[in-house]
């Protein structure tokens, strides 16, 4: 059942058996500053409560890229507190693979991992339950 239903421009974002789910809107093939403003703040109420630790399942859908003010506002501990892992399912092979190298290279804050099947992304989560 999805809780705290979030509608931005840009995601739908809910809690789903303590996972915060975010689906990026297909329409969105580049990540801005503000989007990812907006994707930390919808996580944030999709959590429900400012205490409690989530995990979380991002949907990409298109966005294969992140210009440089978001990624420097994603290096920012605020983007990440409360957030015990991050699984996101892409489903453009060259890019997940692109993103994983990346993420082996340059650790996240938290524990972060790219799919490119739900089911698998899930069942990573759930080691940090």
């Amino acid at each position: 059942m999805k809780e705290n239903y979030v509608k931005s421009d840009y995601a739908q974002t809910w809690l789903e058996n303590e996972i915060v789910v975010q689906d990026i809107d297909p329409k969105v093939t580049e990540v801005n500053l503000e989007m990812a403003m907006q994707f930390v703040l919808d996580r944030k109420a999709a959590s429900g409560s400012a205490e409690r630790m989530v995990r979380v399942l991002v949907i990409v859908n298109n966005a294969i890229n992140i210009n440089q003010e978001a990624k420097k506002y994603y290096e920012l501990e605020d983007s990440y507190i409360n957030i015990k892992a991050i699984a996101m399912v892409m489903d453009n092979y060259i890019a997940s693979f692109v993103a994983n190298l990346v993420f082996k290279i340059k650790k996240n804050r938290v524990p972060t991992e790219v799919f490119n099947n739900r089911e698998k992304a899930l069942k990573w989560l759930e080691k940090y339950k």
